[in-house]
């Protein structure tokens, strides 16, 4: 009984104490909470926006904080940190973000053959068509510097250097020599003769770039029995599980609930990488296995 009688003396003090002085300063309290209520309705549909964009835009800005963290740190990997891209997707009122990698990063250094083979792409346009020679070399790339016959012209072709293993670049070397009847024989045909030649090629003259999109395929994967260092999917893995943590400790969001709140509506920052609907096509694959294991 006594217990009872103290929780009904607490609960007396407290509705006491909840009780405003006088009549005047209650209507006074309710017409302010019912201006500001008014007030956050009326700007509750730019407010669900902001939340709704803010979301999105969290969970790309902390992967793109978190990868290169999960890099190997030696030098080798260093371009691909730096191709690594935060963009927002299409007109910035549709609050879609992505975090993607530069396809590739121009070179300018001896080709290590050992450790990379070459790609030949046509430098196609309407004023320009693609010759026959260079036509004969992208159909049986790779090549090794081993055996890849001549350099086409800087304004004819460009040379992808994808990274590979010792083995890797063994086997597409005894392919190039096995099928060199058939290369050679298309070589002359588009009037390029294939001279003998006793060391690797180890320059070339069109421009050069590396493949760094699959260098960073290569390692999240393990292509080719390479070493596998997973760090797209640990680094989305961090990003959907701490987003709303972030995003409650996000002063903005406070003021989504208060009428004197105002910086909702700079929510989210303006992101200066763009990409179209139409480039996330070019990612849709990695994506689809990236999502598959997480």
């Amino acid at each position: 009984m006594k217990r009872r009688g103290g929780l009904a003396k607490l609960f007396k003090m407290a509705r006491k104490s909840a009780k405003p002085k006088s009549n005047a300063a209650q209507w006074v309290t309710y017409d302010k909470l019912a201006l500001e209520s008014m007030k956050i309705a009326d700007e509750w549909g730019g407010r669900g926006v902001a939340l709704m964009r803010m979301a999105p835009y969290l969970a790309a800005m902390l992967t793109y904080r978190n990868l290169p963290n999960l890099i190997p740190g030696d030098a080798a990997w260093n371009t691909y940190r730096r191709a690594i891209r935060l963009a927002a997707v299409g007109s910035p009122d549709l609050g879609a973000y992505a975090v993607f990698v530069r396809p590739t990063s121009g070179v300018d250094r001896d080709i290590d053959g050992k450790k990379e083979v070459l790609y030949i792409r046509s430098r196609r346009s309407h004023l320009r068509p693609v010759t026959p020679a260079v036509a004969v070399l992208a159909k049986f790339s790779p090549w090794t510097t081993t055996t890849i016959p001549y350099s086409p012209k800087r304004t004819e072709a460009v040379t992808v250097l994808r990274r590979a293993s010792a083995r890797e670049v063994k086997t597409i070397e005894e392919m190039r020599k096995k099928d060199k009847p058939v290369w050679t024989q298309e070589l002359l045909r588009a009037g390029i003769s294939v001279p003998a030649r006793a060391e690797a090629l180890k320059r070339m003259d069109t421009k050069v770039v590396l493949d760094v999109a699959y260098a960073g395929a290569r390692l999240e994967f393990g292509y080719g029995r390479s070493k596998r260092v997973p760090h797209w999917r640990p680094s989305i893995r961090i990003a959907v599980q701490t987003v709303m943590h972030r995003l409650a400790k996000d002063r903005r969001f406070a003021g989504l609930m208060s009428s004197k709140g105002t910086a909702w509506k700079k929510w989210p920052p303006r992101v200066a990488g763009r990409l179209s609907v139409a480039d996330l096509k070019s990612f849709a694959k990695f994506q689809h296995r990236i999502g598959i294991q997480l």
